[in-house]
């Protein structure tokens, strides 16, 4: 795998050429943002000509979108952001436009399993006819075919006649039970053992040993006894129980707990 880093610091917006990559690729923005556009090698043949370039296309960004545009040609435009990452798929033609504002990201390249780079590349080496504009236009044509081949799907896509029935049209196996097969399988049997509790167990003062805490921890009377308690000694189950029992309390309930007799023992 390669990767690239790009580092834009200038204060105009700039746009790259088309261009295609015979890798794969992964955009990924640091800090800044990109617009990039991206035209399936499928459209080649349908893109502008370039006078001096084979593998790119030097337009300008509004020549190339018009020309997108007039020709019906799909195409995808991505406004990435900071944290932002795009999959490009190899041999696409992308088009970067970088903002005016700082701009920093990198680019992971890494060869298709198919190793099809030095075949695109060794295979337009110029003739000595020099016959530049046949060559751009067998470029453009083996892309198109290699997409064909190689890329495209032809999976049909996918019909779900139920996708927008209600969840209360289906009758689902637990709509098969009893009453009591319910309760049973879901609800499981009464739990009669003791539940673990967050404090000091050896300390007898502690919310362990007071019979509210396992039956509404959660009641005015227990939080006091937790408040006095957590005041008193420092214990592990404060940290673990104080944040969930008075997140839940609201100023009236709060004056409440302050102002009662404690059930504490000092």
């Amino acid at each position: 795998m390669k990767v690239s880093y790009w580092l834009r610091q200038y204060q105009r917006e700039d746009t790259t050429p088309l261009y295609f990559h015979s890798d794969e690729q992964m955009l990924t923005v640091l800090n800044g943002s990109v617009q990039v556009t991206l035209v399936s090698s499928l459209y080649s043949e349908k893109l502008p000509d370039d006078e001096n370039q084979l593998f790119l296309i030097s337009r300008s960004k509004e020549e190339i979108q018009s020309r997108l545009s007039s020709q019906g040609i799909p195409h995808f435009t991505v406004n990435l952001q900071k944290g932002d990452m795009l999959y490009i798929p190899q041999m696409w033609w992308q088009l970067l436009t970088l903002p005016s504002d700082p701009t920093l990201f990198v680019q992971f390249l890494w060869p298709s399993k198919m190793q099809t780079s030095s075949v695109v590349q060794s295979s337009f080496k110029p003739r000595e006819d020099n016959q530049f504009s046949s060559i751009q236009k067998a470029i453009k044509s083996l892309l198109r075919r290699y997409e064909e081949r190689f890329l495209g799907t032809n999976v049909p896509s996918l019909f779900c006649p139920h996708q927008d029935m209600r969840m209360s049209d289906f009758t689902f196996e637990t709509g098969k039970m009893s009453d009591e097969e319910y309760q049973f399988f879901h609800n499981g049997p009464d739990f009669t053992e003791t539940e673990p509790c967050n404090f000091d167990g050896l300390n007898k003062q502690s919310p362990c040993h007071f019979p509210t805490y396992y039956e509404d921890a959660e009641s005015t009377e227990c939080i006091r006894y937790i408040l006095d308690y957590c005041n008193q000694w420092e214990d592990r189950g404060c940290i673990i129980e104080l944040p969930q029992l008075l997140n839940k309390v609201d100023k009236e309930r709060m004056e409440e707990i302050t102002t009662m007799k404690s059930p504490y023992k000092f």
